[in-house]
C-alpha cells in the first residue's frame, strides 16, 4: 500500500516535489520511501531532477494526459 501513497503524491505534484515533502505526505520512513521512489524511477513514473527532487516521468505524463483513461491510481491499486 505504500506504493499507492507515494504514487498518489507524485501524481498530485505536476511539476516537482522533494523527497522530504513526499516523506511527510506519505508517512513513510526514508528507507521505505527510497525503495518506492527507486521503483517509480525504474518504471519512469517519476525521475530525479536533482538530489532529492523528483518530477513526473514519461509514464505518469502519458497516463494523466488528456484522452487517457483517467486517474491511474484508482485503477492500478484496487485489489
Amino acid at each position: 500500500m505504500e506504493d499507492h501513497a507515494v504514487y498518489a503524491r507524485q501524481q498530485g505534484h505536476r511539476l516537482a516535489n522533494t523527497e522530504a515533502q513526499t516523506e511527510r505526505e506519505s508517512c513513510l520512513c526514508a528507507p521505505q520511501l527510497t525503495a518506492v521512489l527507486d521503483m517509480l524511477c525504474e518504471e519512469e513514473v517519476t525521475h530525479v531532477l536533482s538530489e532529492g527532487v523528483y518530477a513526473p516521468g514519461r509514464t505518469l505524463e502519458r497516463l494523466v494526459a488528456p484522452g487517457s483513461h483517467g486517474n491511474i491510481c484508482e485503477r492500478a491499486f484496487v485489489s
